[in-house]
């Protein structure tokens, strides 16, 4: 992504949160971490490597910290994780193994996933974001082996739509997602998998309440 972007998403952020604190309502804190059940990712046409595709069904990990703007039954929330999958390879023609991406995600929460909520219960979220991909970490073949690491080793965007469905309440929530984009060059972007939401900061305030 362009740095005139990156400057623009995080100006939007700071209004965000300006506009969350002038309406009386406050910012709070927590961590997203979980499983993809299965990965895919296409490597952009002018990727070194070429138009590559990798696919993962087995130990797909994700983190991040995440930062929810907004209280009640719907509130927005903003999250920057790290995804690594370690055995990603084309099953079509093996080039390497190993991928990692990093996905920056803003959506809607509505209900028991918006972690902030004294209602437990199920829930919905809807949004999406920009992810940052890179693939055929080690282990490459004979053929491939020989490119540059700085050149085959770059991180190509893709843009991405996300639905999420789920359960939670009291600062916690569990959310079964998908997530589906494409970007420049042919790139591409598919997960689905399963993250845990753990908003800290609500569920001191949230456990206060409960306990009147």
């Amino acid at each position: 992504m362009k740095e005139n972007t990156m400057k623009q998403i995080l100006l939007f952020a700071v209004f965000l949160i300006c506009v969350q604190e002038s309406s009386g309502q406050w910012v709070s804190f927590g961590n997203t971490f979980g499983i993809d059940f299965y990965q895919f990712q296409q490597n952009p046409e002018t990727h070194p490597l070429g138009e590559y595709r990798t696919g993962s069904a087995l130990a797909n990990f994700n983190w991040g910290p995440k930062m929810w703007l907004g209280k009640g039954d719907v509130n927005m929330s903003l999250e920057a994780q790290v995804s690594y999958a370690p055995f990603a390879f084309d099953v079509n023609e093996y080039k390497g193994l190993g991928a990692v991406s990093f996905p920056f995600v803003a959506l809607l929460n509505f209900n028991g996933v918006s972690t902030t909520t004294l209602n437990a219960g199920t829930g919905f979220s809807i949004g999406g974001g920009v992810v940052f991909s890179n693939t055929d970490l080690y282990f490459l073949s004979d053929d491939y082996s020989a490119f540059d690491r700085g050149d085959r080793q770059q991180f190509f965007p893709s843009y991405f739509g996300e639905v999420g469905l789920g359960f939670g309440a009291l600062g916690f929530s569990g959310v079964l997602y998908g997530r589906y984009g494409q970007g420049p060059d042919r790139s591409m972007y598919m997960s689905i998998g399963f993250m845990i939401n753990v908003n800290s900061t609500a569920s001191k305030n949230l456990m206060k309440e409960f306990s009147k």
